[in-house]
This record gives structure tokens, C-alpha cells and sequence, in this order.
């Protein structure tokens, strides 16, 4: 018999090996980011109530497992990095399916994230539930914080998150700044929220999330979150906040297709006729230049729309 040189023999796998995995299954994602991982906790509920047999492993980079443990449908999470595929009766891999769908629909992607992904391992949704945690437990620590930026009790708060980690995705100097002057001229307490600092700095104050559980808790005490299309805006949609959201080539509706209380500005066929370049699903294929990691769907957004929007959209809170 010839011997096999470099190559060490796989250990025999027992009858008792098989039946220890038999139930067990494991979903897994390789990289982030923030707003991905919180729009997969969607998946979860289904899953368990149609496979209850199940036990359910969810298996994500280390910086995300501490928005994710507390998920009353996901029975382990762990650090892709302890990932053993010899531990599992079947995993399967949500990492790449999204982007290579809105990739190759482009204009035509008809689908959530969250739907995408579900379907890649056969199961439909009917439900879009994140079940968020609750976080009142934080409340002290996050007024402390906020008061240290003048906020005073019984104040409306709303949140403003122009940036992105997806530079792209900032909302431009010229809409940031219109929408600060307008939340200056309200009694609410307004703040910019991000998760490092900037260069351009906002004219309201600035409060940088220490971790992501500290980020949500800001969102979960707010009153308003007005949102590039970031992972913040996604928490807001979780919590099911009034959310005003600014989408560049990413299809605001279905975005934000399960958030009820949003409300998307986009520049689109339906506010100009003769609008022909998006939204595209595909930054990509662009034949526009990007100007300051800025996109002509942003740039090309009317001033009169952002600012008509932003007005009424405060005017809700009647501040």
C-alpha cells in the first residue's frame, strides 16, 4: 500500500460523532459590517420556529458577537474564529450571497438582505424581527453622557448619523450642513453620532459610540434618528424609531422595506422624470466619477428637497 507522504489521516468519525451533530447547524458570516449583522438577526425567529429541533449556532467575527448574545431565537454565538465545520451537521455561509444578488439584479433587485440570505439555505421569512435587546438598564450612563453635552432633562432627543464606515455613504458638506442649522432651531437636544472621529467637524455636538452596544443605547433613547444609510439607521429600524433616511445607490425601499416608520429620501425616477442613473444596487459599475468619495446620486440630491424633508420630518416632535 502506498503511503501518503505530508498528508495526516483524518480521525474516523463514530456513529456516537454523528449523533452529537445530528441537530446541530450553524450560520455564519466572515466580516461585518454593524448594520449587516443586526438586519441578519431577521432571520433567526423563522428558522427556529419552523426547525425547532434544531439547535442554532450563529458564528461572526469577535467585534460583533456582543450585539448578537442576547437573541432569544439563536441558542450559541460564537468567534468565527472557533468555527469547526466538523462540529456541525450543516452550516452555511451568508457572507458573499447578498452582494453577489444586488450585484446581478443591479436596478432590477427586488429583495431585502435579510430575504436574500434566508433564501440561500431554502428558508422563506415571514417574519422581520430583530428582537433588539432592551437597554434601559443604560439609561443612567447615557444621559450622564448626553448631559455632558448640554442636554437637560425632559429634552426631545434626536440623533443625526451622517457618516458611514462606507466614506460613500456620508451624507455631503452641503446637506449635513443644512440639516444642522435646521436641528439647531429646535428646543430638541440634537447630536451627531459616529463611531470615530472626523474631519469635518458638525456645529452640534458630537458623541462618539465607545462600543456598539453603547451606539445602540443612544438610538434606543431617542425620540428622531435622521440617517445616512448606516448601520445606525438599521438600529433605529429595529426599534422601530421615526426614521428620516438618505440613500445614495443603495434602493432606499428595500433598505428599509420592514422599518414602518421611515422615511426615505432618495433621488429617483419618481421625484425627477428625467432621472436616469439610479438607484443602481451597484456602486461598482458607476460611470459617474466619485468627487471626494462623494456619488453623483448624493451630490445631484436637490438642497430644497433635503431641507423640505428635514422640516418635516422635526415637525413631529412639535419642537
Amino acid at each position: 500500500m502506498q503511503r501518503v507522504i505530508g498528508l495526516k489521516p483524518e480521525a474516523p468519525r463514530t456513529i456516537k460523532h454523528y449523533c452529537s451533530i445530528k441537530d446541530k447547524i450553524c450560520i455564519l458570516r466572515s466580516c461585518g459590517g454593524y448594520g449587516d449583522i443586526l438586519v441578519s438577526r431577521m432571520i433567526f425567529e423563522d428558522l427556529k420556529k419552523k426547525y425547532p429541533q434544531f439547535h442554532i449556532t450563529y458564528a461572526v467575527p469577535e467585534p460583533y458577537l456582543q450585539i448578537l448574545k442576547d437573541h432569544p431565537y439563536i441558542d450559541n454565538v460564537i468567534d468565527l474564529k472557533e468555527f469547526d465545520k466538523k462540529k456541525y451537521n450543516a452550516f452555511f455561509n451568508i457572507t458573499h450571497n447578498c452582494l453577489r444578488y444586488e450585484v446581478s439584479k443591479a436596478k432590477e433587485c427586488d429583495k431585502n438582505r435579510s430575504d436574500i440570505w434566508a433564501e440561500s439555505f431554502g428558508l422563506e421569512l415571514e417574519n422581520h424581527n430583530m428582537h433588539l435587546p432592551k437597554l434601559d438598564k443604560n439609561k443612567n450612563h447615557i444621559m450622564s453622557q448626553l448631559k455632558k453635552h448640554g442636554y437637560k432633562d425632559g429634552q426631545k432627543i434626536i440623533v443625526f448619523t451622517p457618516y458611514s464606515a462606507v466614506p460613500t455613504r456620508h451624507l455631503i458638506t452641503q446637506h449635513r450642513q443644512i440639516i444642522e442649522k435646521i436641528l439647531i432651531q429646535t428646543d430638541a437636544f440634537c447630536f451627531c453620532l459616529h463611531s470615530a472621529p472626523v474631519l469635518e467637524h458638525p456645529t452640534i455636538p458630537f458623541v462618539i459610540g465607545k462600543n456598539l452596544i453603547e451606539a445602540m443605547s443612544y438610538i434606543y433613547f431617542s425620540d428622531l434618528v435622521i440617517s445616512t444609510d448606516t448601520g445606525h439607521l438599521h438600529c433605529a429600524g429595529g426599534y422601530n424609531k421615526n426614521i428620516l433616511g438618505f440613500f445614495n445607490y443603495a434602493n432606499g425601499l428595500l433598505v428599509g422595506k420592514y422599518y414602518k416608520n421611515l422615511t426615505i429620501v432618495q433621488k429617483n425616477e419618481e421625484n425627477d422624470s428625467n432621472w436616469e442613473c439610479g438607484p443602481c444596487n451597484d456602486i461598482g459599475k458607476c460611470q459617474h466619477p466619485v468627487i471626494n468619495h462623494t456619488l453623483k446620486c448624493y451630490r445631484d440630491l436637490p438642497n430644497d428637497m433635503v431641507e423640505y424633508e428635514t422640516i418635516k420630518f422635526v415637525n413631529k416632535l412639535n419642537v
